[in-house]
């Protein structure tokens, strides 16, 4: 998927935090007892439709209802698993799944890296040690790894290779 440089190695690749997949995940679940209210009202609507049909009908819209959600929680899982960014000792490259078949790849050069800035997003972010890294780079806008778990080590590593980066480039 991603090709090396000669003498390139991966010293990090990073996912978003399990916060973000899980919050996705409980939506989701939320809206997979909506079948369930279908089978408490059930008795109600059966003086309009034949009471053992109604219930194979609302099992039919159930099962529909429930595998559509299983298809949203495949396609969560794979827009989690598939978004990456991958840290080598020459260049950051952002890997963001946009759908189930269209993928970006973007890369940039660590020794061209002027400023990191972290940031955590409110209280949530702050207890479960998760937030945005925003890399401003020289001659291009910035760019951000968002919602990922441990940013001071992140940073620090960014940093110490961009360093080395700035040292071997003169430009």
């Amino acid at each position: 998927m991603v090709t090396l440089q000669p003498n390139e190695k991966i010293l990090m690749t990073i996912h978003k935090h399990w916060f973000v997949f899980f919050g996705r995940m409980l939506a989701l679940l939320s809206v997979g007892v909506v079948p369930l209210f279908g089978f408490l009202f059930a008795p109600e609507l059966g003086s309009f439709i034949n009471p053992d049909s109604l219930w194979y009908l609302l099992l039919f819209f159930a099962m529909i209802w429930w595998l559509v959600l299983l298809f949203l929680f495949f396609i969560e899982w794979l827009d989690y698993w598939l978004d990456a960014w991958i840290i080598t000792d020459q260049r950051i490259i952002d890997i963001e799944q946009k759908s189930l078949f269209r993928r970006e790849v973007s890369e940039f050069v660590i020794a061209r890296i002027q400023d990191i800035k972290i940031e955590t997003p409110g209280f949530i972010g702050t207890v479960l040690k998760f937030g945005n890294i925003r890399i401003q780079t020289a001659g291009e806008e910035s760019f951000t790894i968002e919602t990922v778990p441990h940013l001071n080590e992140i940073k620090n590593l960014i940093m110490s290779f961009a360093h080395k980066g700035a040292i071997r480039d003169p430009d």
